[in-house]
Protein backbone atom coordinates (compact mmCIF):
# COMPACT_ATOMS: atom_id res chain seq x y z
CA UNK A 1 0.00 0.00 0.00
CA UNK A 2 2.80 2.43 0.91
CA UNK A 3 4.57 1.64 -2.36
CA UNK A 4 1.35 2.33 -4.29
CA UNK A 5 0.84 5.69 -2.57
CA UNK A 6 4.46 6.67 -3.22
CA UNK A 7 4.08 5.94 -6.93
CA UNK A 8 0.76 7.81 -7.06
CA UNK A 9 2.10 10.98 -5.42
CA UNK A 10 5.27 10.87 -7.52
CA UNK A 11 3.18 10.79 -10.70
CA UNK A 12 0.98 13.59 -9.37
CA UNK A 13 3.99 15.80 -8.52
CA UNK A 14 5.49 15.24 -11.97
CA UNK A 15 2.18 16.16 -13.58
CA UNK A 16 1.77 19.31 -11.49
CA UNK A 17 5.29 20.47 -12.37
CA UNK A 18 4.71 20.07 -16.09
CA UNK A 19 4.94 23.50 -17.74
CA UNK A 20 3.08 22.52 -20.91
CA UNK A 21 0.82 19.74 -22.03
CA UNK A 22 1.39 18.86 -25.69
CA UNK A 23 -1.42 17.84 -28.04
CA UNK A 24 -0.93 16.62 -31.62
CA UNK A 25 -3.52 14.59 -33.49
CA UNK A 26 -1.01 13.03 -35.89
CA UNK A 27 1.42 11.52 -33.37
CA UNK A 28 1.94 7.77 -33.79
CA UNK A 29 3.73 5.51 -31.31
CA UNK A 30 4.14 8.03 -28.51
CA UNK A 31 3.25 7.60 -24.85
CA UNK A 32 0.09 9.76 -25.27
CA UNK A 33 0.77 11.55 -21.99
CA UNK A 34 1.44 15.09 -23.22
CA UNK A 35 4.97 15.40 -21.85
CA UNK A 36 6.55 16.29 -25.22
CA UNK A 37 5.65 16.62 -28.87
CA UNK A 38 6.75 13.04 -29.44
CA UNK A 39 4.53 11.84 -26.57
CA UNK A 40 1.68 14.27 -27.17
CA UNK A 41 -1.93 13.51 -26.43
CA UNK A 42 -3.74 12.81 -29.67
CA UNK A 43 -7.11 13.88 -28.18
CA UNK A 44 -7.51 17.44 -26.92
CA UNK A 45 -10.68 16.53 -25.04
CA UNK A 46 -8.83 13.78 -23.17
CA UNK A 47 -5.87 16.07 -22.43
CA UNK A 48 -8.13 18.71 -20.89
CA UNK A 49 -10.08 16.21 -18.81
CA UNK A 50 -7.10 14.22 -17.50
CA UNK A 51 -5.33 17.42 -16.46
CA UNK A 52 -8.35 19.19 -15.01
CA UNK A 53 -7.38 18.41 -11.40
CA UNK A 54 -3.59 18.55 -11.28
CA UNK A 55 -2.69 22.18 -11.87
CA UNK A 56 -1.54 21.89 -15.49
CA UNK A 57 -2.37 25.20 -17.14
CA UNK A 58 -0.97 25.39 -20.68
CA UNK A 59 -1.98 23.18 -23.56
CA UNK A 60 0.05 23.54 -26.76
CA UNK A 61 -2.02 22.22 -29.66
CA UNK A 62 -0.43 21.41 -32.99
CA UNK A 63 -2.00 22.53 -36.26
CA UNK A 64 -4.78 20.23 -37.44
CA UNK A 65 -8.50 19.66 -37.00
CA UNK A 66 -9.87 18.40 -33.69
CA UNK A 67 -13.45 17.36 -32.94
CA UNK A 68 -14.88 17.00 -29.41
CA UNK A 69 -16.37 13.53 -29.77
CA UNK A 70 -19.06 11.63 -31.60
CA UNK A 71 -22.27 12.99 -30.06
CA UNK A 72 -23.95 16.36 -30.62
CA UNK A 73 -23.74 17.01 -26.88
CA UNK A 74 -19.95 16.47 -26.80
CA UNK A 75 -17.78 19.58 -26.44
CA UNK A 76 -14.26 20.63 -25.46
CA UNK A 77 -14.39 21.80 -21.84
CA UNK A 78 -11.81 24.35 -20.69
CA UNK A 79 -11.56 24.02 -16.93
CA UNK A 80 -10.55 26.77 -14.47
CA UNK A 81 -7.05 28.17 -15.02
CA UNK A 82 -6.49 26.21 -18.23
CA UNK A 83 -5.05 27.99 -21.28
CA UNK A 84 -5.30 26.42 -24.72
CA UNK A 85 -2.83 27.75 -27.30
CA UNK A 86 -3.02 26.89 -30.99
CA UNK A 87 -0.72 27.62 -33.91
CA UNK A 88 2.15 25.16 -33.42
CA UNK A 89 3.95 23.07 -36.03
CA UNK A 90 5.13 20.51 -33.47
CA UNK A 91 8.76 21.57 -33.02
CA UNK A 92 8.45 24.62 -30.76
CA UNK A 93 10.14 24.85 -27.38
CA UNK A 94 8.98 28.41 -26.58
CA UNK A 95 5.54 29.97 -26.95
CA UNK A 96 6.78 32.87 -29.05
CA UNK A 97 7.96 30.43 -31.71
CA UNK A 98 4.40 29.49 -32.74
CA UNK A 99 2.65 31.10 -35.71
CA UNK A 100 -1.13 30.87 -35.37
CA UNK A 101 -1.63 32.74 -38.65
CA UNK A 102 0.23 30.03 -40.58
CA UNK A 103 -0.42 26.91 -38.49
CA UNK A 104 -4.21 26.60 -38.25
CA UNK A 105 -5.42 24.74 -35.19
CA UNK A 106 -9.12 24.10 -35.79
CA UNK A 107 -11.64 23.03 -33.15
CA UNK A 108 -14.58 21.87 -35.24
CA UNK A 109 -18.12 20.83 -34.46
CA UNK A 110 -18.41 19.01 -37.81
CA UNK A 111 -18.25 15.53 -36.32
CA UNK A 112 -18.65 13.68 -39.62
CA UNK A 113 -16.59 16.10 -41.71
CA UNK A 114 -19.41 16.45 -44.23
CA UNK A 115 -20.47 20.10 -43.94
CA UNK A 116 -20.95 22.33 -46.93
CA UNK A 117 -17.73 24.29 -46.80
CA UNK A 118 -19.12 27.59 -48.10
CA UNK A 119 -22.81 28.02 -47.28
CA UNK A 120 -24.56 28.31 -43.92
CA UNK A 121 -28.33 27.94 -43.54
CA UNK A 122 -30.76 26.99 -40.81
CA UNK A 123 -31.79 23.34 -40.59
CA UNK A 124 -29.11 22.13 -42.97
CA UNK A 125 -29.34 18.30 -43.03
CA UNK A 126 -25.58 18.08 -43.47
CA UNK A 127 -25.15 19.77 -40.08
CA UNK A 128 -27.62 17.68 -38.07
CA UNK A 129 -24.71 15.65 -36.69
CA UNK A 130 -22.71 18.70 -35.61
CA UNK A 131 -21.93 19.46 -31.98
CA UNK A 132 -24.33 21.92 -30.38
CA UNK A 133 -21.36 23.73 -28.80
CA UNK A 134 -17.71 23.34 -29.76
CA UNK A 135 -16.06 24.75 -26.60
CA UNK A 136 -17.32 25.36 -23.06
CA UNK A 137 -15.31 27.64 -20.73
CA UNK A 138 -15.76 27.15 -16.98
CA UNK A 139 -14.68 28.86 -13.77
CA UNK A 140 -11.85 31.31 -13.19
CA UNK A 141 -9.44 32.43 -15.92
CA UNK A 142 -9.99 30.01 -18.81
CA UNK A 143 -8.15 31.13 -21.97
CA UNK A 144 -8.41 30.33 -25.69
CA UNK A 145 -5.62 31.73 -27.87
CA UNK A 146 -4.69 31.20 -31.52
CA UNK A 147 -7.47 28.81 -32.55
CA UNK A 148 -10.15 28.55 -35.20
CA UNK A 149 -13.47 27.56 -33.63
CA UNK A 150 -15.94 26.55 -36.27
CA UNK A 151 -19.08 24.69 -37.30
CA UNK A 152 -20.96 24.48 -34.05
CA UNK A 153 -24.66 24.00 -34.64
CA UNK A 154 -26.85 25.11 -31.71
CA UNK A 155 -30.14 24.20 -33.36
CA UNK A 156 -31.41 21.87 -30.65
CA UNK A 157 -35.00 21.36 -29.57
CA UNK A 158 -34.62 23.09 -26.17
CA UNK A 159 -33.20 26.50 -25.18
CA UNK A 160 -30.05 25.13 -23.53
CA UNK A 161 -28.75 23.87 -26.87
CA UNK A 162 -29.77 26.88 -28.97
CA UNK A 163 -27.02 29.32 -27.93
CA UNK A 164 -23.24 29.44 -27.89
CA UNK A 165 -22.51 27.32 -30.96
CA UNK A 166 -18.79 28.11 -30.94
CA UNK A 167 -18.12 28.99 -27.28
CA UNK A 168 -20.38 28.72 -24.23
CA UNK A 169 -18.98 30.68 -21.27
CA UNK A 170 -20.43 29.58 -17.92
CA UNK A 171 -19.64 31.24 -14.57
CA UNK A 172 -16.24 32.21 -15.95
CA UNK A 173 -14.47 35.13 -14.30
CA UNK A 174 -11.65 36.65 -16.37
CA UNK A 175 -12.29 34.47 -19.42
CA UNK A 176 -10.08 35.43 -22.36
CA UNK A 177 -10.49 34.74 -26.07
CA UNK A 178 -7.59 36.05 -28.12
CA UNK A 179 -6.19 35.65 -31.64
CA UNK A 180 -9.00 33.33 -32.70
CA UNK A 181 -11.18 32.94 -35.77
CA UNK A 182 -14.85 32.29 -34.97
CA UNK A 183 -16.59 31.18 -38.15
CA UNK A 184 -19.40 29.16 -39.73
CA UNK A 185 -21.38 28.64 -36.52
CA UNK A 186 -25.19 28.57 -36.46
CA UNK A 187 -27.63 29.16 -33.59
CA UNK A 188 -31.40 29.08 -33.29
CA UNK A 189 -30.96 31.52 -30.44
CA UNK A 190 -28.01 33.86 -30.05
CA UNK A 191 -24.30 33.86 -29.89
CA UNK A 192 -21.49 32.10 -31.62
CA UNK A 193 -20.15 33.17 -28.23
CA UNK A 194 -22.71 33.05 -25.43
CA UNK A 195 -21.95 34.02 -21.85
CA UNK A 196 -24.06 33.79 -18.72
CA UNK A 197 -23.60 33.60 -14.97
CA UNK A 198 -25.62 30.80 -13.39
CA UNK A 199 -24.47 31.07 -9.77
CA UNK A 200 -24.49 34.78 -8.92
CA UNK A 201 -20.79 35.61 -9.15
CA UNK A 202 -19.96 39.01 -7.61
CA UNK A 203 -17.70 40.11 -10.50
CA UNK A 204 -17.22 38.74 -13.99
CA UNK A 205 -14.95 40.14 -16.71
CA UNK A 206 -14.56 38.76 -20.22
CA UNK A 207 -11.78 39.82 -22.61
CA UNK A 208 -12.20 39.29 -26.37
CA UNK A 209 -9.18 40.61 -28.26
CA UNK A 210 -7.63 40.23 -31.70
CA UNK A 211 -10.28 37.90 -33.12
CA UNK A 212 -12.09 37.56 -36.44
CA UNK A 213 -15.84 36.80 -36.38
CA UNK A 214 -17.13 35.84 -39.81
CA UNK A 215 -19.97 33.93 -41.44
CA UNK A 216 -21.89 33.15 -38.26
CA UNK A 217 -25.68 32.78 -38.42
CA UNK A 218 -28.47 33.21 -35.85
CA UNK A 219 -31.99 34.54 -35.49
CA UNK A 220 -30.46 37.11 -33.13
CA UNK A 221 -26.93 38.10 -32.06
CA UNK A 222 -24.96 35.68 -34.29
CA UNK A 223 -21.56 36.92 -33.07
CA UNK A 224 -21.89 37.51 -29.31
CA UNK A 225 -24.79 37.24 -26.88
CA UNK A 226 -23.77 38.35 -23.38
CA UNK A 227 -26.26 38.16 -20.52
CA UNK A 228 -25.83 39.58 -17.02
CA UNK A 229 -27.98 36.98 -15.38
CA UNK A 230 -27.46 36.53 -11.63
CA UNK A 231 -24.32 38.35 -10.51
CA UNK A 232 -23.68 41.96 -9.53
CA UNK A 233 -20.94 43.41 -11.77
CA UNK A 234 -20.24 42.34 -15.35
CA UNK A 235 -17.61 43.73 -17.71
CA UNK A 236 -16.84 42.72 -21.26
CA UNK A 237 -14.03 44.25 -23.31
CA UNK A 238 -13.75 43.84 -27.09
CA UNK A 239 -10.55 45.10 -28.66
CA UNK A 240 -8.95 44.79 -32.11
CA UNK A 241 -11.70 42.53 -33.45
CA UNK A 242 -13.06 42.25 -36.98
CA UNK A 243 -16.71 41.31 -37.64
CA UNK A 244 -17.87 40.62 -41.19
CA UNK A 245 -20.41 38.49 -43.07
CA UNK A 246 -22.26 37.63 -39.86
CA UNK A 247 -25.98 37.32 -40.47
CA UNK A 248 -29.29 37.57 -38.63
CA UNK A 249 -32.11 35.73 -40.39
CA UNK A 250 -35.66 34.83 -39.40
CA UNK A 251 -36.55 31.23 -38.76
CA UNK A 252 -39.65 29.39 -37.64
CA UNK A 253 -40.74 30.89 -34.33
CA UNK A 254 -38.45 33.93 -34.50
CA UNK A 255 -38.75 36.99 -36.72
CA UNK A 256 -35.06 37.91 -36.67
CA UNK A 257 -33.40 41.28 -37.24
CA UNK A 258 -32.23 42.45 -33.83
CA UNK A 259 -28.39 42.80 -33.73
CA UNK A 260 -25.06 41.20 -34.55
CA UNK A 261 -24.01 41.56 -30.89
CA UNK A 262 -26.41 41.83 -27.95
CA UNK A 263 -25.29 42.96 -24.48
CA UNK A 264 -28.28 42.34 -22.25
CA UNK A 265 -28.95 43.14 -18.60
CA UNK A 266 -32.27 41.64 -17.54
CA UNK A 267 -31.49 41.80 -13.79
CA UNK A 268 -32.42 44.75 -11.59
CA UNK A 269 -29.48 44.26 -9.22
CA UNK A 270 -26.75 43.85 -11.85
CA UNK A 271 -24.48 46.32 -13.58
CA UNK A 272 -23.12 45.53 -17.06
CA UNK A 273 -20.45 47.59 -18.85
CA UNK A 274 -19.38 46.72 -22.40
CA UNK A 275 -16.46 48.40 -24.10
CA UNK A 276 -15.56 48.16 -27.81
CA UNK A 277 -12.14 49.53 -28.78
CA UNK A 278 -10.40 49.62 -32.17
CA UNK A 279 -12.76 47.19 -33.80
CA UNK A 280 -14.23 47.00 -37.31
CA UNK A 281 -17.82 45.97 -38.15
CA UNK A 282 -18.36 45.71 -41.89
CA UNK A 283 -20.71 43.89 -44.26
CA UNK A 284 -22.86 42.26 -41.61
CA UNK A 285 -26.48 41.65 -42.55
CA UNK A 286 -29.76 41.61 -40.65
CA UNK A 287 -33.11 40.66 -42.11
CA UNK A 288 -36.52 40.03 -40.61
CA UNK A 289 -39.89 41.48 -39.76
CA UNK A 290 -39.47 42.63 -36.15
CA UNK A 291 -40.83 46.20 -36.09
CA UNK A 292 -38.49 48.77 -34.62
CA UNK A 293 -37.15 52.22 -35.42
CA UNK A 294 -33.67 51.04 -34.46
CA UNK A 295 -32.16 47.61 -35.08
CA UNK A 296 -28.45 48.24 -34.38
CA UNK A 297 -25.34 46.29 -35.23
CA UNK A 298 -24.53 46.24 -31.50
CA UNK A 299 -27.45 46.30 -29.08
CA UNK A 300 -27.14 47.16 -25.40
CA UNK A 301 -30.34 46.93 -23.39
CA UNK A 302 -31.68 46.55 -19.87
CA UNK A 303 -34.90 45.19 -18.41
CA UNK A 304 -35.35 46.63 -14.96
CA UNK A 305 -33.46 48.97 -12.65
CA UNK A 306 -29.97 47.60 -13.34
CA UNK A 307 -27.29 49.54 -15.24
CA UNK A 308 -26.21 48.97 -18.85
CA UNK A 309 -23.35 50.99 -20.35
CA UNK A 310 -21.87 50.62 -23.83
CA UNK A 311 -18.70 52.52 -24.76
CA UNK A 312 -17.40 52.56 -28.35
CA UNK A 313 -13.91 53.97 -28.90
CA UNK A 314 -11.71 54.19 -32.01
CA UNK A 315 -14.03 51.89 -33.95
CA UNK A 316 -15.49 51.66 -37.43
CA UNK A 317 -19.01 50.56 -38.48
CA UNK A 318 -19.82 50.64 -42.18
CA UNK A 319 -21.68 48.75 -44.92
CA UNK A 320 -23.80 46.89 -42.36
CA UNK A 321 -27.40 46.45 -43.46
CA UNK A 322 -30.87 45.94 -41.98
CA UNK A 323 -33.31 44.72 -44.61
CA UNK A 324 -31.16 46.30 -47.29
CA UNK A 325 -30.74 49.73 -45.66
CA UNK A 326 -27.69 50.97 -43.70
CA UNK A 327 -27.93 49.77 -40.10
CA UNK A 328 -27.46 51.93 -37.03
CA UNK A 329 -24.18 51.17 -35.28
CA UNK A 330 -25.29 51.01 -31.64
CA UNK A 331 -28.50 51.31 -29.61
CA UNK A 332 -31.35 49.17 -28.35
CA UNK A 333 -34.17 47.51 -30.29
CA UNK A 334 -37.87 46.99 -30.14
CA UNK A 335 -39.43 48.28 -26.93
CA UNK A 336 -36.55 47.19 -24.70
CA UNK A 337 -35.12 49.97 -22.52
CA UNK A 338 -31.95 51.61 -23.76
CA UNK A 339 -28.67 51.60 -21.91
CA UNK A 340 -26.22 54.45 -21.59
CA UNK A 341 -24.12 54.94 -24.71
CA UNK A 342 -20.83 56.67 -25.47
CA UNK A 343 -19.14 57.00 -28.87
CA UNK A 344 -15.65 58.43 -29.23
CA UNK A 345 -13.38 58.84 -32.27
CA UNK A 346 -15.45 56.40 -34.32
CA UNK A 347 -17.62 56.36 -37.42
CA UNK A 348 -20.63 54.94 -39.22
CA UNK A 349 -22.87 56.12 -42.09
CA UNK A 350 -24.66 58.61 -39.84
CA UNK A 351 -21.80 59.72 -37.62
CA UNK A 352 -23.61 58.10 -34.67
CA UNK A 353 -26.56 60.44 -35.18
CA UNK A 354 -28.71 58.61 -32.60
CA UNK A 355 -26.11 58.97 -29.82
CA UNK A 356 -26.08 62.13 -27.71
CA UNK A 357 -22.84 61.48 -25.83
CA UNK A 358 -20.36 61.43 -28.71
CA UNK A 359 -17.04 63.11 -29.49
CA UNK A 360 -15.16 63.25 -32.81
CA UNK A 361 -17.42 60.83 -34.67
CA UNK A 362 -17.61 60.91 -38.48
CA UNK A 363 -19.73 59.50 -41.30
CA UNK A 364 -17.04 59.18 -43.99
CA UNK A 365 -16.76 56.05 -46.13
CA UNK A 366 -13.74 54.11 -44.86
CA UNK A 367 -11.84 53.55 -48.15
CA UNK A 368 -10.73 49.99 -47.51
CA UNK A 369 -7.88 48.42 -49.46
CA UNK A 370 -10.13 45.83 -51.12
CA UNK A 371 -13.44 45.07 -49.44
CA UNK A 372 -14.50 42.76 -52.29
CA UNK A 373 -11.62 40.53 -51.22
CA UNK A 374 -12.33 41.02 -47.49
CA UNK A 375 -9.29 43.26 -47.04
CA UNK A 376 -10.61 45.83 -44.58
CA UNK A 377 -7.31 47.58 -43.96
CA UNK A 378 -7.33 51.33 -44.47
CA UNK A 379 -5.79 53.22 -47.38
CA UNK A 380 -3.65 56.31 -46.94
CA UNK A 381 -6.49 58.71 -47.77
CA UNK A 382 -9.03 57.21 -45.35
CA UNK A 383 -10.49 59.65 -42.83
CA UNK A 384 -10.15 56.93 -40.20
CA UNK A 385 -6.36 57.14 -40.28
CA UNK A 386 -5.12 59.07 -37.22
CA UNK A 387 -8.67 59.83 -36.04
CA UNK A 388 -8.41 57.84 -32.81
CA UNK A 389 -7.55 58.79 -29.28
CA UNK A 390 -4.39 57.17 -27.94
CA UNK A 391 -5.70 57.06 -24.38
CA UNK A 392 -8.37 54.54 -25.40
CA UNK A 393 -5.68 52.27 -26.86
CA UNK A 394 -3.59 52.51 -23.69
CA UNK A 395 -1.87 49.19 -23.06
CA UNK A 396 -2.89 47.87 -26.48
CA UNK A 397 0.38 47.06 -28.25
CA UNK A 398 -0.77 45.35 -31.45
CA UNK A 399 -3.41 45.66 -34.14
CA UNK A 400 -5.24 42.69 -35.65
CA UNK A 401 -2.29 41.94 -37.94
CA UNK A 402 0.05 41.75 -34.96
CA UNK A 403 1.72 45.02 -35.96
CA UNK A 404 2.33 47.98 -33.62
CA UNK A 405 -1.00 49.52 -32.65
CA UNK A 406 0.11 53.14 -33.09
CA UNK A 407 2.01 54.13 -36.23
CA UNK A 408 3.19 57.73 -36.16
CA UNK A 409 1.76 59.73 -33.29
CA UNK A 410 -2.00 59.01 -33.38
CA UNK A 411 -3.89 55.72 -33.41
CA UNK A 412 -6.32 54.91 -36.24
CA UNK A 413 -9.93 53.79 -35.89
CA UNK A 414 -10.72 50.16 -36.60
CA UNK A 415 -8.92 46.85 -36.19
CA UNK A 416 -5.98 47.63 -38.51
CA UNK A 417 -3.36 50.37 -38.17
CA UNK A 418 -2.48 51.95 -41.51
CA UNK A 419 1.24 51.85 -42.34
CA UNK A 420 2.08 49.75 -39.31
CA UNK A 421 4.34 46.76 -39.79
CA UNK A 422 7.63 45.41 -38.56
CA UNK A 423 9.25 47.21 -41.47
CA UNK A 424 7.34 50.40 -40.87
CA UNK A 425 8.64 50.81 -37.33
CA UNK A 426 12.18 49.66 -38.02
CA UNK A 427 14.98 52.18 -38.04
CA UNK A 428 18.03 50.08 -37.28
CA UNK A 429 17.57 46.43 -36.36
CA UNK A 430 21.28 45.75 -35.89
CA UNK A 431 24.41 47.68 -35.05
CA UNK A 432 25.14 48.31 -38.74
CA UNK A 433 25.45 52.01 -39.50
CA UNK A 434 24.85 53.55 -42.89
CA UNK A 435 23.65 56.83 -44.36
CA UNK A 436 21.08 57.57 -47.04
CA UNK A 437 20.69 60.93 -48.76
CA UNK A 438 18.88 63.04 -49.73
CA UNK A 439 15.89 62.28 -47.53
CA UNK A 440 13.23 63.23 -48.62
CA UNK A 441 14.24 62.20 -52.13
CA UNK A 442 12.82 62.83 -55.61
CA UNK A 443 14.95 60.72 -57.93
CA UNK A 444 18.21 59.07 -56.84
CA UNK A 445 18.72 57.79 -53.30
CA UNK A 446 22.40 57.50 -52.34
CA UNK A 447 23.74 54.98 -49.84
CA UNK A 448 26.97 55.37 -47.90
CA UNK A 449 28.30 52.56 -45.70
CA UNK A 450 31.72 51.52 -44.34
CA UNK A 451 31.06 47.82 -44.97
CA UNK A 452 30.41 45.67 -48.02
CA UNK A 453 26.73 45.59 -48.97
CA UNK A 454 25.37 42.43 -50.53
CA UNK A 455 21.79 43.47 -51.40
CA UNK A 456 19.65 46.60 -51.28
CA UNK A 457 15.85 46.37 -51.22
CA UNK A 458 12.95 48.81 -50.89
CA UNK A 459 9.64 47.88 -49.25
CA UNK A 460 6.37 49.71 -48.82
CA UNK A 461 4.83 50.01 -45.38
CA UNK A 462 2.78 46.84 -45.68
CA UNK A 463 5.92 44.79 -46.30
CA UNK A 464 5.76 44.38 -50.09
CA UNK A 465 9.11 44.41 -51.90
CA UNK A 466 9.13 47.24 -54.47
CA UNK A 467 12.71 47.50 -55.77
CA UNK A 468 16.03 45.68 -55.69
CA UNK A 469 19.19 47.63 -56.50
CA UNK A 470 22.89 48.21 -56.17
CA UNK A 471 24.94 49.11 -53.13
CA UNK A 472 25.66 52.66 -54.22
CA UNK A 473 22.05 53.74 -54.48
CA UNK A 474 18.69 53.39 -56.19
CA UNK A 475 16.67 55.33 -58.73
CA UNK A 476 13.36 55.91 -56.96
CA UNK A 477 11.89 58.45 -59.35
CA UNK A 478 9.04 56.12 -60.39
CA UNK A 479 7.89 55.41 -56.85
CA UNK A 480 4.67 57.01 -55.69
CA UNK A 481 4.85 59.75 -53.08
CA UNK A 482 4.98 58.22 -49.61
CA UNK A 483 7.08 56.57 -46.92
CA UNK A 484 9.24 53.52 -47.72
CA UNK A 485 11.76 51.29 -45.97
CA UNK A 486 15.25 50.67 -47.32
CA UNK A 487 16.70 47.31 -46.28
CA UNK A 488 20.37 46.51 -46.74
CA UNK A 489 22.02 43.15 -46.18
CA UNK A 490 25.73 42.82 -45.44
CA UNK A 491 27.77 40.07 -47.10
CA UNK A 492 27.75 38.12 -43.82
CA UNK A 493 23.94 38.22 -43.62
CA UNK A 494 23.49 41.06 -41.14
CA UNK A 495 20.55 43.34 -41.89
CA UNK A 496 19.66 46.97 -41.19
CA UNK A 497 16.81 49.23 -42.25
CA UNK A 498 15.98 52.91 -42.57
CA UNK A 499 12.86 54.75 -43.60
CA UNK A 500 12.85 57.42 -46.27
CA UNK A 501 10.30 59.73 -47.84
CA UNK A 502 9.67 59.83 -51.59
CA UNK A 503 8.38 63.23 -52.66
Amino acid sequence: MKKFLLIFFTILIVQISTAQVYVASDVVGGANNGTSWANAYTSLQNALLVNSFNGAKEFWVKAGTYTPGTSQSDMFTIYPNQTVYGGFNGTETMLNQRNFRTNSTILSGDLLGNDNQYSLIFNDPLRHDNAYTVVRMLGDTPVLDGLTIARGNAEGSIASVQKGAAIYIVNAANAKIENCIIEMNACYGGGAIFSEDQIGSPNMTTYIKGNIFRKNLASYAPAIYYVAKNGTQFNIELEDNLFYYNEVKPRAGNTGSNAIIWFRNPVGTASLEAKIVNSTFVENFMSGTTPSSVQPVVAASKEGSGAMTLKVYNSLFYYNYLNGAPATAIGTFGNIAAGTYQARNSGDESGFANITDKINCINSAPQFVNSSNNDYRLTATSDYVDIGNNSYANGNNQDLDGNPRIFGTVVDAGAFEFGSSTLATAEDISKLKFTIYPNPVSDFLNIKADFQIDTVEIYNLVGQKILIGKSSGLNVSKLKVGVYVLKITKNNGEVAMKKFIKR
